[in-house]
């Protein structure tokens, strides 16, 4: 069985898509003319000769046409200087940082344009924060939550932060909650644009890159799981697809080898291998060149489908 691929040349840096067989069609209530536009996470660039020197990009998936969500949140009050730290379910969680250093959060909707007012108060400990994520399920509730991940002893030179405990707010009571982490001592995060996280079944999920581990909590910080990977290294991704947690690993020697594996049985942590194929047989050269670099971004929801942004290509 083979792979397939598509590339989207027309954005900083390449993005490239990579697809198995079986491509289910949308369910007919989802059906509508033309092909389905797909905002992607974002990406930026920087640059010495232009200002502002960094800019952040959305990304029609479609590989034409203009993404229908621009970039510059103009909406947002303070717009100019916010960062994107993660999207969900059609919702952007965004930061800034004030004079005194603290962490003012807004959430938002780019599609309608509306965001939480007022933006999201203090937590206790957001001296200590390494990062924050969204979590937000319409299906399941039309309340969102953020989790902030509070670190203790970091590790600068190994890449890796440990986490003491998590901060918890929804946006129903209007509160932040502490809860300690019950996940292993030794259990690690990777510095925050490695960090991939998946919002499913109520539970927040995090890929714990050095112990290979995939680690999940659920949104009132009452139930916490850790869920091994096959074949891990610390390269690897989670990603969710048609309502499944994926596992993703590219591991490098002479080439990228790009490895997919389902959840199949989540009770009893049972991963399924899917698929398997090297970097170079997938993008139809005969050799990789080591300065060529990739990284993923992004399942697709509906399809069988993952991005990637290709560096150096």
């Amino acid at each position: 069985m083979t792979l397939s691929w598509r590339s989207y040349r027309d954005c900083p840096p390449s993005l490239q898509a990579l697809a198995w067989p079986h491509l289910p069609s949308p369910p007919p209530h989802e059906a509508a003319p033309g092909p389905r536009r797909l905002l992607l996470p974002h990406h930026g660039t920087t640059s010495l000769d232009r200002y502002p020197m960094s800019s952040r990009y959305f990304t029609n998936a479609t590989g034409w046409g203009e993404p229908l969500i621009y970039p510059s949140l103009s909406f947002v009050p303070g717009y100019a200087n916010i960062d994107i730290l993660d999207c969900c379910n059609g919702l952007l969680l965004c930061h800034n940082r004030t004079v005194a250093g603290a962490v003012c959060y807004v959430v938002c909707n780019p599609a309608t344009e509306q965001w939480a007012a007022p933006a999201l108060p203090d937590s206790v400990q957001a001296g200590n924060i390494f990062t924050a994520r969204l979590v937000f399920d319409p299906a399941l509730s039309p309340h969102f939550h953020v989790f902030e991940f509070v670190e203790t002893d970091p590790d600068p030179e190994g890449g890796y932060v440990f986490v003491d405990g998590l901060e918890i707010y929804s946006s129903k009571t209007g509160e932040w909650i502490y809860r300690d982490s019950r996940w292993s001592d030794e259990a690690t995060l990777c510095f925050d644009h490695d960090l991939s996280t998946v919002f499913l079944s109520g539970f927040l999920h995090v890929f714990a890159a050095e112990r290979q581990d995939v680690l999940a909590v659920d949104i009132e910080g009452n139930t916490w799981r850790t869920i091994a990977v096959p074949h891990g290294n610390d390269d690897g991704f989670i990603g969710q697809s048609q309502g499944r947690l994926y596992y993703l690993n590219m591991l490098q020697e002479h080439d990228f080898k790009v490895t997919v594996f389902v959840l199949e049985d989540y009770s009893s942590g049972e991963w399924v291998f899917k698929h398997s194929v090297m970097a170079s047989e997938l993008f139809g050269m005969s050799s990789f060149d080591p300065i060529q670099y990739y990284r993923v971004i992004a399942f697709h929801l509906e399809c069988h489908l993952v991005y990637l942004i290709c560096f150096g290509f």
